[in-house]
């Protein structure tokens, strides 16, 4: 039998804090509504993201508890990207229906982000088979699901437009030294995403170029950290899509596929060179083995069976049972306050360049959470983003005369109270 309603907080776009707004590859409702809607009569998605845009960050958050008060969802199934939903709207939420919180980078997130969420959610999917029991030390139920795959495409063994193609944003860790090594090797690699010449590409663009490549290629280091590799989706739709994959190694890899049977592996950029020229000239082996890993992630990859697995392990977990766990607050961790207030304090710079006034409710919050934060309440009291929306290096600068000089700060501290008087009362102004 159906269950009532799921309500799903996602974002169609990502924001990064250097660059701003990126849009994201995969589409959410896309992928995931036709098969929620298997188990549940009614599925809400929420583009928090979107909307945080659109009404700013505090009302975004008073929007979503709204919603689930209305529709008193059986689940939640939260996609967690920074910090535009507060804590504090997951522990009202809590009080309405279960949490779900889907995370993404674990491999590399966990200690520095993921595991503060754990207070305010009741189930947790992670892409990291190895912080499953992380969770579970917690005392949080969780289960481990691939990254975001896509749906299972027809074999396709029609004409191919590129020998050799990669489709992903250029900006992470070292890509741009692994194409530059197959371009001076005298090897056409054709690219597509952020930051290369063909730009943001839609996901059914993508799907067709890992179908029409003879040669899909994945990098599996994190964004951050080009010494450490993860799981990527990518690994799973080009394998969904038909497509030949040959991926940069990561370890468990062989918990998916066959390395040699249905996918390749490289982990030197000669290894990758020497592996690209063979298969180009091989096109027998190549589809051979591209036919097998279609098949495999067909039988276990699709999203129809990811979100089958989710689902069922998710009802048995609380049929019944009572959780207990940690009940540690961001209100006493001064690094996640801090953490919050940083991504506020972008928030407002993205959102003043963009002439978007909801700056100010961001750079309030974002002193909210960080008292300390003094550039924070000058834009905020003053209603001016200058100093939002000058160059970093300016800002460091400022901050270090402030900091290093003695009657500045205590000149500083002296009208933080008057600072944060008008503050306290331009925004009773903006929410009256």
């Amino acid at each position: 039998m159906k269950k009532k309603c799921i309500v799903v907080l996602c974002s169609s776009d990502l924001f990064n804090l250097k660059k701003g707004y990126n849009k994201f590859y995969t589409p959410m409702r896309l992928l995931y509504e036709a098969q929620l809607k298997k188990y549940f009569r009614k599925v809400i998605f929420y583009d928090y993201l979107k909307r945080l845009i659109q009404i700013g960050i505090s009302n975004m958050n008073k929007e979503i508890i709204s919603i689930i008060k209305k529709e008193s969802p059986e689940y939640i199934l939260w996609f967690p990207r920074y910090y535009e939903i507060q804590e504090t709207t997951l522990k009202s939420l809590k009080k309405y229906s279960k949490i779900i919180a889907w995370f993404s980078d674990d491999r590399w997130r966990f200690e520095t982000y993921s595991k503060y969420w754990i207070p305010y959610i009741d189930f947790a999917v992670t892409e990291d088979i190895d912080s499953v029991e992380k969770y579970k030390n917690f005392g949080v139920p969780a289960i481990h699901a691939i990254p975001s795959t896509g749906p299972a495409l027809d074999f396709y063994d029609g004409i191919k437009k590129y020998d050799v193609s990669f489709v992903g944003s250029r900006f992470y860790a070292d890509r741009d030294l692994w194409i530059e090594s197959i371009l001076k090797n005298g090897i056409d690699v054709k690219t597509f995403g952020l930051g290369w010449e063909s730009g943001f590409i839609e996901f059914s663009k993508m799907l067709d170029i890992f179908r029409t490549s003879k040669i899909n290629l994945n990098f599996t280091k994190v964004c951050s950290d080009a010494n450490k590799t993860q799981f990527k989706g990518r690994i799973f739709q080009v394998c969904l899509a038909g497509g030949f994959l040959l991926t940069e190694y990561v370890p468990g890899i062989e918990t998916y596929f066959v390395i040699g049977k249905e996918i390749e592996t490289f982990k030197t950029k000669e290894e990758m060179i020497e592996k690209i020229r063979y298969f180009l000239t091989h096109d027998k082996e190549r589809e051979s083995i591209a036919k097998a890993g279609w098949k495999r992630a067909v039988k276990y990859y699709s999203i129809e069976r990811i979100i089958k697995n989710i689902i069922r392990n998710v009802d048995k977990s609380f049929r019944g049972s009572n959780i207990n766990y940690n009940k540690s607050d961001l209100s006493d961790n001064l690094y996640m306050r801090k953490a919050f207030s940083k991504f506020y304090c972008h928030m407002a710079a993205m959102m003043a360049k963009r002439n978007n006034e909801k700056w100010k409710d961001a750079i309030w919050l974002s002193y909210i959470y960080n008292r300390k934060n003094l550039l924070a309440l000058l834009c905020y009291s003053t209603s001016s983003s200058f100093l939002l929306i000058m160059p970093m290096e300016l800002k460091k600068i400022a901050r270090n005369i402030v900091e290093k000089i003695p009657w500045l700060r205590r000149f500083a501290l002296k009208i933080i109270p008057k600072l944060e008087k008008a503050g306290i009362d331009i925004q009773n102004t903006l929410q009256s």
